[in-house]
C-alpha cells in the first residue's frame, strides 16, 4: 500500500535544446519526430493527441532507452524535444553535464500524475499511518520544502 501523502511532485515538461524558443507547446510539436517509450502514460497522450490532431501529428519514434539517453539526443540534435518529468531534466544534466531548457505544458496532470509516494507492506499500517502523520507535519512546517531545494534546483513539494 502506499503513503497517503505526497511528498513529490514533479511537472511533465518538454526538454528542448538549450536556448532554443521554437517549441513553446505540444502544438508546436506536430510535424516533428520525437522520441517516446511505448505503452507509457506520455505515449498514451500523444497518441491520443495524434488522432485528434490527425491533420498535422506529431511523429513518434518509440524507442527503449532511459530518460538520459532521450534528453542526450535533444541536447546533440538528433532530435527537437522530448517529454518528461522535470527531475528528471536537472539529474541528467548532472549526469552528463549537458544544458537543456524546459518548456512547461499546460494541464500537465492530463499526461500523468506525476505525484510520489512511498510504499508500505500491507500489513506494516501502523508505519504507514505514523509515516503520513510525519509526512504531513513536515510538508506543512516547510521541511519537506527545504529538503527538495538541498538536493535539487527547484521545490517539487509544492502543489501536493
Amino acid at each position: 500500500m502506499f503513503s497517503d501523502i505526497s511528498y513529490f511532485k514533479s511537472p511533465t515538461v518538454i526538454v528542448v535544446p538549450k536556448g532554443d524558443k521554437s517549441i513553446k507547446s505540444l502544438e508546436d510539436l506536430q510535424g516533428k519526430e520525437i522520441q517516446a517509450i511505448s505503452g507509457t502514460a506520455v505515449a498514451m497522450y500523444l497518441e491520443d493527441y495524434n488522432e485528434k490532431h490527425s491533420d498535422n501529428p506529431i511523429k513518434l519514434a518509440y524507442a527503449e532507452a532511459d530518460t538520459a539517453t532521450f534528453i542526450h539526443n535533444v541536447t546533440a540534435g538528433r532530435y527537437p524535444a522530448y517529454i518528461c518529468n522535470e527531475s528528471y531534466v536537472e539529474q541528467v544534466e548532472k549526469q552528463l553535464g549537458i544544458d537543456a531548457d524546459v518548456v512547461p505544458i499546460e494541464n500537465s496532470d492530463e499526461i500523468q500524475d506525476s505525484r510520489a509516494y512511498f510504499l508500505f507492506r500491507k500489513d506494516d499500517t501502523k508505519l504507514k499511518e505514523r509515516f503520513d502523520t510525519v509526512l504531513k507535519e513536515m510538508r506543512d512546517d516547510g521541511t519537506l520544502s527545504k529538503l527538495c531545494l538541498k538536493y535539487t534546483k527547484k521545490d517539487y513539494t509544492q502543489g501536493i
